[in-house]
């Protein structure tokens, strides 16, 4: 059958490949609770700014129980450096945690499912806990951007593609001393770190390309992420509301219209989207909103945050969207973006660009 083909042909590849990427964590010698451990970071975090920390953050943690016994200011501290440290340090200790509890309750002797167990641990959302359970021998199908993006490909439903990849490499031995379903799942998601790029792929060198859809229908350049294609984004968003008097000079003859060539009032409300690269705030969503509030100050003066209205003159909401966009260009070059801006948060005009 083709998917159990494709889990073997996954397993074959990353028994192969599972250290070209230079991640501490998958030593042949590493201890379990610590791969367990790094997974909390994972989630938030890009695979190579956690490998350039991992020494630092579990420095001297032998067992989960030494993560635990460590100062909580100490904690906080060796995770300082990734960012959000608070959220990623609360993530680790419920695996620590976890992994504490399941010597007395081990997973699958209850009814709950290994996920929704894991789910019950604060800072453990659905990703991290179907790596967790993967990675205890559990089925789970756990989906980021990566599996996302090859199984789209691969299958065109990248949910049920990778569920039942993950119930046929159950069926398989490990390769790495991992349980078999953890290590293709990981293949998965270097599949889509090192070959299934988002902007341009090496189909050629890719372990699933005898069953890729998008390669056996359209050849190797359909993974380019052409604007014909349907493609997930994550965009980092801003808002900004103020006041402002405006007037329509050219507004139609029609009487019910004619107040729209007199100056009127509105609270103008103008929403801002940047694509990101990844999902740890590349972009910070409140240099943004500044950036966006300078942007207003720049065309129409500093009223900012006081009772005073700004003058617009004959400026509409698709010219004020449209300036938005343009002003956002020259920040944040050719990544995909948008704004919207609405009268009273109600009608007006949004404006996208991407090449």
């Amino acid at each position: 059958m083709s998917i159990a083909a494709q889990a073997e042909a996954l397993s074959e590849w990353y028994s192969a490949h599972y250290q070209d990427r230079r991640l501490p964590w998958r030593g042949d010698n590493e201890p379990s609770h610590r791969v367990a451990m790094v997974e909390g970071l994972l989630a938030q975090t890009r695979a190579p700014a956690v490998a350039a920390l991992y020494d630092h953050v579990f420095d001297g943690v032998t067992f989960n129980t030494a993560w635990l016994n460590l100062d909580p200011n100490e904690r906080e501290m060796r995770v300082a450096p990734l960012g959000l440290p608070h959220l990623k340090v609360n993530a680790v200790n419920s695996i620590a945690q976890a992994l504490q509890d399941m010597q007395e309750r081990p997973l699958g002797i209850e009814a709950e499912t290994a996920v929704e167990r894991l789910e019950a641990y604060p800072g453990i959302g659905p990703y991290t806990a179907g790596m967790l359970a993967l990675l205890f021998g559990e089925g789970a199908a756990p989906v980021d951007g990566n599996v996302q993006r090859v199984g789209s490909r691969v299958d065109g439903d990248a949910e049920r593609w990778i569920a039942e990849l993950v119930n046929a490499a159950l069926q398989l031995e490990s390769k790495t001393g991992r349980p078999p379903a953890y290590e293709v799942v990981c293949a998965v998601l270097d599949v889509g770190a090192s070959r299934c790029h988002l902007r341009e792929s090496e189909c050629a060198h890719c372990p699933l390309r005898r069953w890729c859809a998008t390669v056996q229908t359209d050849g190797y350049s359909m993974c380019l992420p052409l604007a014909s294609r349907p493609q997930a984004a994550c965009f980092a968003v801003a808002s900004y509301r103020f006041g402002g008097i405006h007037a329509w000079p050219l507004q139609p003859e029609d009487a019910s219209r004619q107040y729209l060539g007199t100056p009127h009032r509105h609270e103008f409300h103008v929403e801002v989207g940047v694509a990101v690269r990844h999902d740890d705030r590349e972009i910070e969503i409140l240099d943004l909103k500044k950036r966006v509030r300078g942007f207003v100050v720049g065309r129409f003066g500093e009223h900012a945050d006081s009772p005073s209205d700004r003058d617009l003159g004959g400026t509409s909401c698709e010219h004020l969207a449209a300036y938005m966009l343009k002003r956002l260009g020259e920040v944040y070059g050719d990544r995909p973006r948008w704004c919207r801006v609405l009268e009273d948060g109600e009608n007006g005009a949004t404006t996208y660009w991407s090449m």
